[in-house]
């Protein structure tokens, strides 16, 4: 994250957030304390430096890499990751990592339509 950091602020990168992604479990270490303490060093770094931060994760990823209780994050906008076939925030969620909802929903992935492929997402603005 240093690095990134280091190299957004060189290049005067002007971002609104950095989402810190959170998925795949099976490239994450198996214990979740490492696993938490990485999540929390990556947030320290951005959040240092001025970024505000998101989280992208959805459910199974989130329990199984850091843990159910792990509720650190829940103040913090979450990109949810759960690739339901349905663009809105409602379909299937179901509370966790102390989220209630979530800012954004990417709904499928190498969806394709028109010729081209894609990670379509949805996001209401309040």
């Amino acid at each position: 994250m240093t690095n990134t950091v280091n190299a957004l602020k060189a290049a005067n990168a002007e971002i609104g957030t950095i989402w810190l992604d959170v998925e795949n479990p099976p490239a994450w270490p198996k214990n979740i304390a490492t696993n938490r303490k990485f999540v929390d060093d990556m947030a320290n770094v951005a959040i240092k430096a001025g970024y505000k931060i998101g989280i992208y994760t959805g459910a199974y990823a989130w329990n199984t890499i850091c843990g159910s209780s792990f509720t650190s994050y829940s103040a913090y906008p979450l990109w949810w990751a759960n690739y339901n076939k349905k663009a809105d925030l409602t379909t299937g969620w179901k509370n966790f990592g102390g989220w209630t909802k979530a800012t954004i929903h990417q709904w499928d992935q190498n969806h394709s339509a028109n010729g081209i492929t894609f990670d379509p997402n949805v996001k209401y603005d309040n």
